[in-house]
């Protein structure tokens, strides 16, 4: 609701975090911090363990090496210019009810 006076009252910032495997499409030449290009590389298990237990070895990867690949998402641009960017440093999604 509008004042009369122009007052629009406190403003609340609303903030949804980045949730750990999310994919987003980025316009920068480099991957943002706390964000992987996905390009299809293997990670270090024992460095993203979050991620490591979101992706699992779904993309690829050595368990006995304890390396998992990302996806490679780089022939499927979401717009000219933009890549696709995965994140591993953020909240850890959470389970529905069941």
């Amino acid at each position: 609701m509008i004042a009369a006076d122009g007052d629009f009252g406190e403003r609340t910032e609303f903030y949804v975090p980045d949730l750990i495997g999310i994919l987003k499409p980025w316009s920068g030449e480099d991957a943002p911090d706390g964000w992987f290009p996905a390009d299809g590389r293997t990670t270090n298990a024992r460095f993203f363990r979050a991620l490591e237990s979101v992706l699992n070895y779904r993309f690829g990867g050595d368990p006995r090496r304890e390396e998992y690949a990302l996806p490679d998402l780089r022939g499927t641009p979401p717009r000219e210019g933009r890549q696709w960017v995965l994140c591993y440093k953020g909240d850890f999604p959470g389970r529905p009810d069941r």
